[in-house]
């Protein structure tokens, strides 16, 4: 009977050899490799986007914070008030305030590391309910500004050879507007389809993109949804609970670290188990 089994030449090794241009070797998580790079994060005055500034900061980061909300910017910037940093209030969704941001970049800082695009607007109309300006709204703020913020960040990191992106989409992008409205979720799965095309194309210029899809955390989107509401969606949550600003802030900063530097093109979904209901 032949056998189903055939001998390797004694010429060929094993384990064989990694066939690979580029050999890289494993870095585990090194709060030192983060110090020095800039950071530009949007939505700097929210609940996540000021918990991630503080973990930059923490880490000797150099922050580039941006917000449509002037007050809730000021505060952020308070809680950073020993790193180096820049603010920047303006709709990111408007070409020239996204090219007057990466001005003052430049001018601040020389490059750009990493970009975490966490601004976001959540309405919950009823579809028969969002006419087209609120649909146009909603688009701009959640895709629309990622798509500028991401084109402008290109060029620099593309120079560089080198650089992370991390987009905030959300489960609602894979299950629907259960809650939110339905230009919300359409929005969010764009920004996940965004993600990909821009792995795809700025990997051969070192640079990775990623995206975070988070439900059920507690900030002030959250206290949006009555009592009721908050008691229905914990309940389809496997962990049962509500995920922290703190968790989400973690996530992303491994995706931006050089511990995750075979990862690009994915979206993480951080909602305690969510999806799996």
């Amino acid at each position: 009977m032949a056998s189903l089994f055939r001998k390797a030449p004694k010429s060929s090794p094993w384990p064989p050899k990694a066939q690979s241009h580029q050999m890289t070797t494993f870095q585990p998580f090194d709060p030192a490799t983060m110090s020095g790079k800039v950071a530009l994060i949007t939505g700097a005055g929210g609940g996540i986007g000021v918990q991630l500034a503080r973990r930059f900061a923490g880490l000797d980061m150099r922050l580039a914070l941006a917000d449509i909300r002037k007050e809730n910017l000021e505060r952020t910037l308070e809680a950073v008030s020993g790193a180096e940093a820049i603010a920047c209030s303006g709709d990111l969704a408007v070409e020239p305030a996204v090219r007057e941001l990466f001005r003052q970049i430049r001018e601040r800082f020389g490059r750009v590391d990493v970009v975490v695009n966490a601004a976001g607007l959540m309405k919950c109309s009823r579809l028969e309910e969002i006419d087209k300006a609120e649909w146009d709204q909603v688009m701009d703020a959640n895709v629309g500004n990622a798509f500028l913020v991401c084109r402008e960040a290109c060029a620099p990191m593309r120079e560089q050879g080198s650089g992370a992106i991390v987009n905030f989409s959300s489960l609602a992008a894979t299950v629907g507007g259960i809650v939110a409205g339905a230009h919300y979720a359409a929005a969010k799965a764009a920004v996940i389809s965004l993600t990909r095309s821009l792995a795809r194309y700025m990997a051969p210029h070192g640079v990775r993109c990623n995206a975070v899809a988070p439900s059920g955390v507690e900030t002030d989107m959250l206290w949006m949804f009555s009592e009721e509401q908050r008691e229905t969606l914990v309940k389809g949550i496997p962990l049962g609970r509500f995920g922290t600003p703190e968790e989400i802030a973690e996530l992303v900063l491994w995706l931006v670290s050089p511990a995750s530097a075979y990862i690009t093109g994915q979206t993480i979904h951080a909602n305690g188990g969510a999806f799996l209901s």
